[in-house]
């Protein structure tokens, strides 16, 4: 299959940051759905966007021999930054600077593609990437969905007492709008695809703790890309397991 050509000029790489030791859904990402495990769909869904190479970062032998047998490039990550308390951004640095420390091609752009996203389709991957790409003036893009629940419904809750008129939308308050119709609509972030000029996470690479916290996008220069409501799906609990394979 020949890359597109929207893709020739930048180089982009496809990190899947899949650890073992997941708490909530023990061996999270070798759950199957379709008789696939999480992390096999994923692998094919990122080598099937033909958008650049594809890196596996993992501390799990079960998922290093998936990411081997499926011929894509396969990276250990310490336990330093496997841990539970180890952040995403943390293990992302890790793996720019082992780049850099084994003299391989730096990119231009860094594809993130978490897992747990099993409905995630090619196209919105190849979407989200050629959208970057042509709006040259922005560092990052982030995937998004129409949010299922409104702000104007939420309340704060002081002890027994519900407190509304806390409550507000930018410089509107919800008694503004009577009608639900009316509401602005409201979306959520969703970490499905993300994807950043690497440049962004060059000026932190030397922050080498595991604890270390930021966002994987430049949100300061960020567009978006909107995925329906079974693209967004994110396996986080057994009831998302159990409720995704129902779809699937």
């Amino acid at each position: 299959m020949k890359r597109l050509k929207v893709f020739k000029k930048k180089l982009n790489y496809i990190l899947i940051l899949a650890r073992e030791g997941s708490t909530r859904v023990k061996n999270k990402n070798l759950r199957k759905i379709g008789g696939h495990s999480l992390i096999s769909r994923k692998i094919k869904s990122a080598l099937n966007s033909n958008i650049g190479k594809v890196f596996l970062s993992t501390n799990s032998s079960q998922i290093k021999k998936i990411g081997i047998k499926m011929r894509i490039n396969v990276i250990d990550r310490p336990q330093k930054y496997s841990g539970s308390f180890a952040t995403t951004f943390s293990s992302v640095l890790h793996f720019l600077r082992m780049l850099k420390k084994e003299k391989i091609e730096y990119p231009d752009y860094l594809t993130i593609l978490p897992p747990t996203f099993p409905f995630l389709t090619t196209n919105s991957i190849r979407k989200a990437y050629k959208k970057l790409v042509k709006n040259k003036n922005f560092n990052s893009i982030s995937s998004y969905t129409l949010s299922q629940f409104h702000p104007f419904t939420s309340v704060i809750k002081k002890r027994d007492r519900l407190i509304f008129d806390k409550i507000k939308y930018l410089k509107y308050k919800p008694e503004y709008f009577e009608r639900t119709q009316d509401w602005p609509p409201i979306y959520n972030n969703c970490a499905a695809i993300r994807i950043s000029k690497v440049e962004y996470f060059d000026k932190f690479l030397n922050y080498t703790s595991s604890k270390y916290i930021n966002f994987t996008f430049d949100k300061l220069s960020c567009i978006g890309l909107e995925l329906n409501s079974k693209e967004s799906i994110d396996i986080n609990t057994y009831e998302d397991l159990k409720f995704a394979k129902k779809l699937n």
